[in-house]
């Protein structure tokens, strides 16, 4: 079986995150760029790569909430 990990910890856990894809609860895209900055068994790069996932994250939410209120303001001016 495919292994994304060395570490079955980080295996694990990298799968539980992907699993989370279908629900929309993550992006398949951001978790194997994550994946890329992680090195096996280095907590500190596990912690780096999805707290800047999570923040780009937040930075597209942010976006997405900027252009969903200013197309309402566009369409209800018109």
């Amino acid at each position: 079986m495919f292994k994304f990990s060395k570490s079955e910890f980080f295996d694990f856990e990298f799968l539980r995150v992907l699993h989370a894809a279908p629900f929309h609860g993550s992006e398949i895209g951001e978790c194997l760029v994550a994946r890329a900055k992680i090195s096996d068994g280095n907590p500190e790069s596990w912690y780096h790569a999805w707290t800047a996932e999570a923040e780009r994250a937040v930075s597209a939410g942010e976006d997405a909430v900027m252009f969903a209120a200013l197309l309402r303001c566009i369409l209800y001016n018109n």
